[in-house]
């Protein structure tokens, strides 16, 4: 291996660099009682990448924006607050080759008491699904996607 090799693999280790990961989810919107599906998709750049997992991060978080009025001054306060938090891994027992694409169809299923998403005036609910490779150092990830629940 050169210097620049070495270069590479350093840079992807700190970055997360060395896979461009995708999600597809299956449809627009969703029912919380029903099994949501996700296909993972890693593009994986020129090095082979020594990955154990590929996973999904799934995330509620709720917004709360208001102006408040105290003494004759207006405030605007924002808030938000991660209400729901839930993982999903499959193993990966071989190094993936560089150069190539890899797709994993995943699924997980919202608790019965999860809330819907909402936009209103003053406040939203959402949620995020994530798809990431479990790897030495920075994850390479997809980046949080919305997703409608209904």
């Amino acid at each position: 291996m050169g210097l620049f090799d070495k270069l590479k693999q350093a840079t992807n280790f700190i970055t997360g660099g060395g896979a461009n990961v995708t999600i597809a989810p299956e449809g627009s919107e969703f029912d919380k009682a029903a099994p949501i599906k996700v296909r993972v998709t890693a593009q994986v750049k020129d090095a082979p990448l020594a990955a154990t997992a590929v996973y999904l991060d799934i995330r509620a978080r709720e917004y709360v924006s208001l102006r408040k009025s105290i003494n004759g001054k207006t405030e605007n306060i924002h808030e938000d607050h991660v209400s729901y938090t839930h993982k999903v891994q499959a193993a990966i027992t071989d190094a993936l080759e560089g150069s190539k694409s890899y797709d994993w169809e995943m699924e997980f299923t919202l608790p019965s008491n999860a809330q819907p998403t909402f936009h209103g005036t003053m406040g939203h609910q959402v949620w995020e699904v994530k798809g990431a490779l479990d790897v030495k150092g920075n994850d390479p990830d997809s980046g949080w996607i919305e997703i409608r629940v209904r």
